[in-house]
């Protein structure tokens, strides 16, 4: 059974890196790994859909499952991929296909279902750990009625769950939600860390920060420039910062992606008490 909030003690961490939704893409999160000089000193958090869109699943799944200074917690495509192929849910296989589920179609069914299988039950629905005395927490959406305190009283329940792996949130702009309800901070965090809703760069809501910069090609937000990995970074010397990384499709590697304005979201990291690292 899936932990619903899984606590973790990273102080022994020299970094904590936590990237936007990952889609598959294993290779483009090892080399943005390696330009960051990742090693078993630090700790890795993903923000959950780690599947579905891009072509190497199974190697997501495997490193999610294999890793040891490194968590993930539940999105809804793991949610979707394994109501599907193990609980045998129709409507969520269909769901799930069209989500970017038919990479299934490059594997035998053993195989896809010995692999969810594995990961059934495996995945935390979020993650709590504190950063120089600050609370943070990640999950995949966002925190239900943007209250953490009532979401650890009420526990796992149905509504819980889904709010935490699949509710969206909807910008007009950079820190303009279109529902002007949900522009409340986080009660009982200092920080809530979401991937899950695309944005065309970080974005901050009071303290809720979203990462998912679409690095999916079919992501949603559009194709480009605007397809790239953005990774937190925590560091108890440095501070928090944010790094990005682009396809290098002529190297056919990677790159950092200098030109996005970190500003607002680092005077925002600021004002709630975080120092920032704008490198």
């Amino acid at each position: 059974m899936n932990e619903f909030v899984k606590k973790l003690d990273l102080s022994s961490a020299e970094n904590i890196y936590i990237p936007g939704d990952i889609h598959g893409e294993f290779n483009f999160l090892q080399l943005a790994l390696n330009e960051l000089g990742f090693s078993n000193k630090d700790h890795l958090l993903l923000v959950g859909d780690n599947i579905d869109r891009g072509s190497q699943n199974l190697e997501m799944i495997t490193y999610v499952l294999s890793i040891e200074n490194g968590h993930s917690v539940e999105g809804n495509h793991e949610r979707m991929a394994i109501n599907a192929f193990v609980n045998n849910d129709r409507a969520s296989y269909h769901a799930w296909y069209q989500s970017g589920g038919d990479w299934i179609d490059k594997y035998p069914d053993c195989m896809t279902k010995y692999m969810l299988s594995k990961l059934n039950g495996q995945l935390p629905y979020c993650i709590e750990f504190e950063f120089l005395g600050k609370k943070i927490a990640v999950s995949h959406a966002s925190i239900p009625d943007y209250d953490y305190l009532a979401l650890n009283i009420q526990g796992a329940s149905k509504r819980n769950i889904e709010l935490l792996t699949s509710h969206h949130e909807e910008f007009v702009e950079y820190g303009v939600l279109k529902n002007e309800h949900h522009n409340v901070p986080v009660k009982g965090l200092d920080l809530s860390i979401h991937g899950h809703t695309g944005v065309s760069k970080p974005v901050m809501i009071h303290n809720r920060i979203y990462l998912d910069t679409g690095l999916s090609k079919d992501a949603g937000i559009g194709e480009g420039s605007k397809n790239f990995l953005s990774i937190l970074c925590f560091n108890k010397t440095k501070g928090v910062s944010l790094v990005h990384f682009k396809r290098n499709l002529f190297m056919k590697g990677i790159e950092w992606l200098e030109d996005v304005d970190n500003s607002k979201t680092y005077e925002q990291l600021q004002k709630l008490g975080f120092k920032v690292d704008p490198k």
